[in-house]
């Protein structure tokens, strides 16, 4: 059973944590310990910080589009093709940190104005070649808010597994509202 949208008061309540939290969870790390795979084939902190800010890109970008503009059409893309096509991966954790932090300062400065009626706004989105559906603000902020509850705690976890392999405990709890 699908789960229901998280609500705009959710949603606005995430999205400027999440900054916060990624600051707490990384600092006093140095670059290597960010840049190292928990295991092989997983996100490092730095890749998963990556995914965060193509998300936030792609997807904020779809609701200021949203709120901005009448019925605005376009071709669904994912963060992944986002965060690869942009080279995020290749930013270093503390410039990545702050163009994160930038973006999502942008995106509240657009997103906290915004009227209860206007997230529910639609856009037109096309998910493949036949086959377009109408999309809320909300969707796409629901769709943001979640995607970094859930890679904030793969975060921490990852964090906590490359400090462990160097002998360091070091768990960072997020605040409950993430």
């Amino acid at each position: 059973m699908p789960r229901s949208l998280l609500t705009v008061d959710e949603i606005m309540a995430i999205l400027p944590a999440t900054g916060p939290h990624v600051a707490s969870l990384t600092e006093g790390l140095s670059d290597r310990e960010l840049l190292a795979q928990p295991d092989p084939g997983e996100w490092s902190a730095n890749e998963l910080l990556a995914h965060l800010r193509a998300a936030q890109d792609l997807l904020g970008a779809n609701i200021t589009r949203i709120v901005r503009e009448d019925r605005p059409a376009w071709k669904r893309l994912s963060p992944r093709e986002q965060q690869r096509k942009a080279g995020y991966n290749d930013w270093v954790s503390r410039a990545a940190f702050e163009a994160f932090a930038t973006g999502r300062s942008d995106l509240l400065a657009v997103l906290e104005p915004v009227s209860a009626d206007d997230w529910e706004r639609v856009a037109v989105v096309t998910v493949s070649p036949n086959r377009s559906l109408e999309q809320t603000a909300q969707f796409f902020g629901d769709w943001l808010a979640g995607h970094e509850r859930e890679h904030l705690d793969q975060m921490a976890r990852a964090i906590d597994r490359v400090l462990a392999r160097r002998g360091r405990r070091w768990r960072r709890e997020l605040p409950g509202v993430v």
